[in-house]
């Protein structure tokens, strides 16, 4: 199976995070040392079998939480919101992250869609291809607050 290492800087920051799934051994936590640091993670490239909708939590930090989400072919994440700021970035495949209203926004490798505090949305990956995407909610009190686009 395909993976992508995606490193996360923690630049300045003291602070202790409960060990994630994928949290590289040594990095800020419980067990590893307080201030600036890194944390190493892996991501999935290739969906595989598995369920239609699938939800990894990546890390999770006083300021940030990345989560992998892989979406079958023709699978939807169902519509929901975030009271932070989010990025959806494609990792692999493509689909449609719908908007409130008939407004929609194509996802495919390498493309990044930033939603808003509180912005409704779902993703919906095309019927012929697997979609996974990689999400970070941008918690406030980090670097730009949580606040959303201007």
């Amino acid at each position: 199976m395909k993976r992508m290492i995606v490193t996360a800087a923690i630049m300045g920051i003291s602070f202790s995070a409960a060990a994630a799934p994928g949290l590289a051994p040594g990095g800020p936590g419980p067990k590893g040392p307080l201030g600036p640091g890194y944390h190493e993670l892996t991501v999935a490239t290739v969906a595989g079998p598995g369920e239609p909708v699938e939800t990894r939590v990546l890390l999770e930090t006083p300021h940030l939480k990345l989560a992998s989400v892989t979406l079958r072919q023709g699978a939807t994440l169902a519509e929901h919101s975030a009271p932070m700021q989010v990025t959806i970035q494609a990792i692999s495949g493509s689909g449609t992250v719908k908007l409130s209203g008939d407004k929609s926004v194509r996802v495919e490798a390498g493309k990044l869609v930033v939603l808003a505090p509180n912005m409704p949305h779902s993703v919906v990956a095309d019927d012929k291809s697997d979609l996974i995407v990689l999400v970070h909610h941008i918690k406030g009190g980090g670097p730009g607050g949580g606040r959303g686009p201007r």
